[in-house]
C-alpha cells in the first residue's frame, strides 16, 4: 500500500503534522504503522 499525499504548503514540521493527522484519521492502527514506514 502506498499513500500519495501532496502537501506543498508549510515547512517540513507542518507537513509532518499533516501526515500524522491523516494517519490518525484512518482509524486503523495497523495501516497507520505501514504508512509510517514509507
Amino acid at each position: 500500500m502506498r499513500a500519495r499525499l501532496k502537501i506543498k504548503d508549510g515547512d517540513s514540521k507542518a507537513r509532518l503534522e499533516h501526515v500524522e493527522h491523516f494517519i490518525e484519521t484512518l482509524g486503523d492502527p495497523d495501516r497507520a504503522d505501514k504508512l509510517t514506514l514509507l
